[in-house]
């Protein structure tokens, strides 16, 4: 088991791979915020319900939400505070739209004892695992790739995953992200086979928080029971469920540090698709200048972004223009003129 690690254009990558293929992926972006493990000072703007909880602003400039706040603390005063989970940005939000929530960052109060630290990119996230670090350059071979990161990039695009005789769809809503599994085989052998897809795919998506799976509707307690088991063996990490209810559904429970990749790709597809585009450019080879044609909101993206096109030319030591067009609104691609 080992992980490979690239540092891209707007994000740092890591797969965590096993036997050959990839069974958790990691996905940082640019300006993600502060992540779990900081350990930083933060202002309280206003206390929440009983006042166990309250509104800061961390010394970082973002706002987060505090618990376990001492009760001699009152608004304007300042805390230590040790961020347990990201902020996520739910779909819609990062583009503004009105569809789209932003919950902001969790973090609990801690004495003074506690010493300062830096929030951990991703590098510094998957090194704590003491596990063996693979660096994919784009110069060399593309480890990811061959681990099928274009597959598990197009999971969490889609949210279909697909396994034999049937497929899991994939919704991350503000409770949980739910999972329906539909198929064409019987309900025993077709939730059976959905348990080990359901399991791996949230390990794989790196899905925390509340999953609700539906299963086919099984009668019988030993068949559900069994349903469980097959979750169970093929679950990686800490976790906790219940039963599957005569209904077929089974809620899962994973610690939630930071947004599935699901959520941070639905988050921004145009986004996505950009960062993606460019990924494959640093690695398309040939010679002379490049051209990216963009659809009009990857362009207005990327023009938000101008360091981007910057490293993109230093990375392939080649001239990049833009091209945008909008007739082309949904497709994106780059061109070599000397390939």
């Amino acid at each position: 088991m080992h992980w490979i690690y690239e540092s891209g254009i707007g994000e740092e990558r890591a797969a965590l791979v096993d036997g050959g293929r990839i069974i958790q992926a990691r996905i940082e972006r640019e300006a993600t915020g502060i992540r779990p493990g900081a350990v930083v000072m933060a202002r309280l703007v206003r206390k929440i319900g009983t006042g166990k909880r309250a509104i800061a602003k961390l010394d970082t400039g973002e706002n987060a939400i505090i618990s376990a706040l001492p009760k001699t603390l009152t608004e304007g005063q300042d805390v230590r505070v040790s961020i347990v989970r990201s902020a996520i940005s739910e779909s819609g939000s990062e583009t503004g739209s009105e569809l789209g929530r932003y919950k902001y960052a969790l973090g609990e109060a801690v004495g003074n004892d506690v010493p300062f630290a830096p929030s951990p990119d991703l590098k510094m996230q998957i090194e704590a695992d003491d596990i063996e670090i693979r660096t994919c350059t784009a110069y060399g071979p593309d480890l990811l790739s061959e681990a099928g990161w274009s597959d598990v990039m197009h999971e969490a695009e889609s949210g279909h995953v697909a396994f034999a005789g049937g497929s899991l769809v994939m919704a991350a809503t503000p409770a949980m992200t739910v999972i329906d599994v539909d198929g064409e085989s019987a309900p025993r052998p077709l939730a059976l086979d959905a348990a080990k897809a359901a399991a791996e795919a949230i390990y794989r998506l790196d899905i925390g928080g509340s999953s609700g799976i539906d299963f086919p509707a099984l009668p019988g307690k030993a068949d559900r029971g069994d349903v469980a088991i097959a979750f169970d063996a093929a679950m990686l990490g800490p976790f906790e469920r219940t039963a599957v209810n005569g209904f077929g559904f089974m809620q899962v429970v994973r610690k939630y540090m930071r947004p599935s990749l699901l959520q941070i790709v639905q988050a921004d597809t145009d986004l996505a698709a950009l960062l993606s585009l460019l990924r494959r450019a640093e690695r398309g080879g040939g010679k002379g200048a490049i051209t990216l044609q963009l659809t009009p909101a990857m362009s207005a993206l990327l023009e938000s972004r101008e360091n981007w096109l910057k490293r993109l030319e230093k990375s392939t030591g080649r001239p990049v223009s833009v091209s945008a067009d909008a007739a082309c609104a949904e497709a994106a691609s780059f061109l070599s003129e000397h390939p």
